[in-house]
């Protein structure tokens, strides 16, 4: 989906790089040689953590000691070595290696107290109410106070833990299965008998833990596509520890009034797992949250910062503080939730080997525990987006702006079939007579301006599969369909969900009345061959509290209506929750957030969904086309674009004036180029799934994939030999047991 810059400077920049790129393929015509300049221009690799590095392949000593005095647990898994005192246990890998649910405490510069703290399998924080302030203590299983029951039962244990100061209790539940670790805290077995009451809950915050770089090895996290932070000492620069919200920002608790105003970051965790590794190609824990994950944040203690020690973990939030206005001054009181969240916790950590403890065979891991069929055909799709109409406000009427007419998508799709692009999957966007801007949530019309129903159902006989954008989730002020009294959302401070933007205000609905609007629009379009492609409702996840109706509500109903659509879903942005819900995925994020901290980038959530159609941003805004289309091709993505009939000039004092080239005439040489490029490699395992990825060199990666099919890719401005083969610059080759399919993408002079 298109996408608005977050920056006033930013567009103008790109401006200025495309319109130096469209000056070349407007001179395309006469001069052949060198029709985009930034597709053809060799740029120098920075070796960074947006790409991936090569592994420190060092074999890896065991040093944890085991413990004195355990209790010994015969379990499915095997032997599992239990610290009673501290509920912490231990355990030997399919290879021999002793992983533990602490660190070698011993020898890692602790005090007293951090020791405890290390050993202890859950930390809690609460509120005491009894506080003006709503202080907040820190506890864990050896605080001083805190007392614990033990029970052994088949295949693991279960304690009654009450924390000393609060008086807090709840149950700790670990099994050891063929299938994993499965650690539980019942929701339904916390208990708060007096004035504090809960805010937080970590399990088995070290486990796994790396004190400085004494292990090879990294933690993963699924930072967008996925990112690495290997092991090191402490860095001194290091300002915080990571920690973010899985599935994105809790805007219920935020007290900005306009919504365009919070920080935004454009990489979030769509999926609630995480993973370490000890040893590459050795040892790794994969750990994925069953249940809990919409209240949950992932953390990374990094080395130095903390304690000596680098550690991932997940966190669960049971409660918060948050502002409440009281007066138009914007003066606020700081209140505390009145009820506790209902969060499940179910987290299971499966053990990997070898070949498979990597990030790699985590990904791989995950995609078994989905279950998603593959959904992929057998030939490179390409995806257009366009647009109809849009809207915008005059100085006496509403502007309409035609850009694109049902028959003008019509003509293209039919002149990139005569070019040899037989698969294409459309989007439309802005179809009713509203405009893209101003329809949401109301989709029940194809605008006349457009055509009409006529035209629309011939120009669905010649693209393979059409999806209708709709936005059911933010509904603008300038649309009907909703009632501003009844239907909206609101925040724990009983404020609207509210973007402010230029033309029209935008709010979040309720979720039922959402999906009531999203049904009603299914019935209206079902007798055309379309299906839908939701733009916010994959991974905007938000709490009514006016109607108290919660964050696992909305994902049960979310779940509910789209798995009971007959049409094709596409989500611009997936959460794991929609995962089975999808039939394809558009924007697929291709980085992570690059934090100075990461030291890599990992397709982890690509090689997961591999058996989903997965597109990237559109590539009319590729500022280094090769790099971008490398990682296509890398990743196993597929390619898209914006297009529109006329010039994306007529867009300017619309919300849509940040799209500054969009007509297919001044396109057209950037899509056949750039799709001949990644469909030559990509046709070869159109319908396979990865299978491995290694980092040869910098810059210099193999991919692996289930039909025994390799692509070697060069990212690099120097040319690279392969098993006898060269690899040119920024090119790939792609072979089949040692025979070459495609020998890389020919160079052209272009001088």
């Amino acid at each position: 989906m298109f996408k608005k810059p977050k920056k006033i400077f930013f567009p103008l920049i790109l401006t200025l790089v495309m319109a130096f790129l469209m000056t070349g393929i407007a001179f395309a015509s006469n001069k052949s040689d060198a029709p985009l300049p930034n597709f053809w221009k060799i740029a120098n690799y920075v070796d960074s953590n947006r790409h991936t590095r090569p592994d420190n392949l060092e074999v890896v000593e065991n040093l944890m000691p085991p413990f004195e005095n355990a209790t010994i647990l015969d379990t499915e898994m095997g032997l599992v070595y239990l610290d009673e005192e501290a509920l912490a246990f231990q355990f030997l890998s399919a290879n021999g290696y002793l992983w533990s649910s602490t660190v070698d405490y011993e020898n890692g510069n602790l005090s007293p107290n951090w020791i405890r703290r290390v050993r202890s399998a859950v930390h809690i924080e609460s509120y005491n109410t009894n506080s003006n302030n709503f202080a907040t203590t820190e506890e864990f299983v050896l605080s001083e106070g805190t007392t614990k029951t033990i029970k052994l039962i088949k295949n693991g244990f279960e304690s009654r833990i009450t924390f000393g100061r609060s008086r807090i209790s709840l149950i700790l539940r670990v099994t050891f299965t063929k299938e994993g670790i499965l650690v539980e805290i019942p929701e339904e077995e916390i208990k708060e008998p007096g004035s504090f009451v809960l805010n937080t809950v970590k399990v088995y915050p070290f486990f796994g833990g790396v004190l400085e770089d004494s292990v090879p090895g990294y933690v993963f996290i699924p930072d967008g596509i996925g990112a690495l932070v290997r092991y090191r000492k402490g860095d001194p620069s290091i300002i915080a520890n990571y920690e973010k919200e899985i599935y994105g920002r809790n805007l219920g608790y935020t007290v900005e009034s306009n919504l365009n105003n919070v920080p935004y970051d454009a990489s979030i965790i769509h999926a609630p797992v995480f993973g370490f590794v000890h040893g590459v190609n050795q040892n790794a824990i994969f750990g994925n949250i069953l249940s809990g994950a919409e209240y949950g944040n992932l953390n990374i203690y990094y080395a130095g910062k903390t304690t000596a020690y680098t550690t991932v973990f997940p966190e669960f939030v049971y409660r918060r503080t948050y502002r409440q206005p009281i007066d138009r001054a914007g003066n606020t009181i700081s209140l505390l939730q009145n009820f506790r969240n209902k969060v499940d916790i179910k987290v299971l950590y499966t053990p990997l080997a070898n070949e498979d403890a990597n990030y790699v065979g985590m990904a791989k891991l995950y995609r078994k525990q989905l279950g998603i069929e593959n959904k992929k055909s057998g030939s490179v799709p390409l995806k257009l987006e366009t647009i109809g109409l849009e809207k915008s406000p005059g100085i006496f009427f509403n502007k309409t702006t035609v850009m694109t007419r049902f028959d003008e998508f019509e003509k293209i799709v039919k002149d990139l079939k005569q070019e040899g692009i037989k698969n294409l999957i459309g989007i439309y966007f802005g179809y009713t007579d509203s405009g893209v801007s101003w329809s949401a949530p109301n989709y029940q019309n194809l605008s006349r301006k457009l055509g009409g129903k006529k035209a629309f159902q011939e120009m669905l006989l010649e693209v393979e599969e059409l999806y209708l954008a709709g936005e059911f989730v933010r509904a603008g002020s300038k649309a009907s369909g909703f009632n501003v009294y009844r239907d909206l959302a609101k925040r724990i401070n009983d404020q609207n969900y509210v973007y402010d933007n230029w033309s029209d205000i935008k709010y979040l609905l309720k979720h039922q009345k959402s999906m009531d609007l999203f049904k009603k629009s299914v019935a209206y379009y079902a007798d055309f061959e379309v299906g839908f492609a939701l733009k916010t409702l994959g991974h905007l996840l938000y709490s009514d509290f006016r109607s108290e109706f919660y964050l696992e509500d909305a994902i049960a109903l979310y779940q509910e209506t789209l798995g009971n659509v007959e049409q094709r879903i596409g989500l611009f942005g997936a959460n794991a929750y929609l995962f089975k819900e999808l039939d394809v995925y558009f924007d697929f994020p291709m980085y992570s957030s690059q934090y100075l901290q990461f030291s890599d980038t990992v397709p982890f959530l690509a090689i997961a969904l591999s058996g989903i159609p997965l597109f990237g941003e559109n590539a009319n805004f590729y500022p280094y086309a090769r790099d971008e289309l490398l990682r296509l091709v890398d990743f196993g993505v597929y390619p898209s674009f914006l297009i529109t009939e006329k010039s994306s000039k007529y867009l300017q004092d619309t919300e849509l004036e940040y799209i500054y080239t969009s007509r297919y005439q001044d396109l057209k040489l950037a899509i056949l180029v750039y799709y001949d490029f990644v469909s030559k490699a990509l046709q070869h395992v159109a319908s396979a799934q990865i299978i491995n990825r290694t980092v040869l060199d910098t810059g210099f990666v193999r991919v692996d994939y289930d039909n025994q099919v390799t692509i070697i890719l060069n990212y690099t401005e120097n040319q690279k030999a392969y098993s006898g083969h060269e690899i040119l610059p920024k090119n790939y080759l792609v072979l089949k047991a040692g025979e070459v399919l495609e020998a890389g993408y020919p160079e052209a002079n272009h001088d």
